[in-house]
């Protein structure tokens, strides 16, 4: 009995091991599986064509705006957002005016911040779980088509990732206080919100 035992304790962690590379194999697989089904869907699928209010970024992209401060102030129906608005028009000047450019740019946004949960559950509870693959499948799953495809979105997905990326911070210092600073780039995200 006690070789028996004796064999089963040198067992038991190469068998936690391999339970664990399995577990994080599967989050970090439905991870890569739903970005790279996103990113193939806009490469099928996306136009590069403005739809809706991306025609409201024609005239600055092509050098028609007369005044690009009130343009980035302007109010769009309830929203003002001149960061994304600055954001998205950099976007287009890089991508010589794909409008492809901010289905691209919400769809790494939202896996960039599904990894970021992932890694900050793993590192609360000191090991990955299977539920952490939650995070991608909220996050990434065909349901934000209309968020992610329309390249205007990129207001309310980044908003939405900065607030996840805010929590997934909060919850790997595990309730520490924040420094001054850090407390100073918190409030500055909000805002930017």
């Amino acid at each position: 009995m006690p070789l028996a035992a004796a064999r089963d304790s040198h067992r038991r962690p190469a068998l936690e091991h391999l339970t664990s590379l399995g577990v994080c194999t599967f989050v970090w697989g439905v991870w890569a599986v739903m970005t790279m089904t996103l990113l193939t869907c806009i490469a099928l699928f996306g136009r590069d064509v403005p739809q809706f209010e991306d025609w409201y970024m024609v005239a600055p992209l092509t050098g028609r705006e007369p005044d690009l401060l009130a343009w980035l102030w302007a109010q769009n129906n309830e929203h003002r957002s001149p960061l994304p608005r600055l954001l998205y028009l950099a976007l287009l000047w890089v991508s010589g005016g794909d409008f492809r450019v901010g289905m691209v740019c919400n769809t790494l946004a939202a896996a960039l911040t599904a990894a970021a949960l992932v890694a900050a559950s793993r590192k609360t509870r000191s090991r990955m779980s299977l539920t952490d693959a939650f995070f991608p499948v909220a996050l990434l799953h065909l349901g934000h088509w209309t968020n992610l495809i329309w390249s205007w979105q990129i207001q309310f997905v980044l908003s939405t990732c900065l607030f996840c990326v805010l929590l997934a911070v909060t919850a790997a210092n595990q309730g520490a206080p924040l420094s001054g600073s850090r407390a100073a780039w918190v409030g500055a995200a909000l805002a930017g919100c």
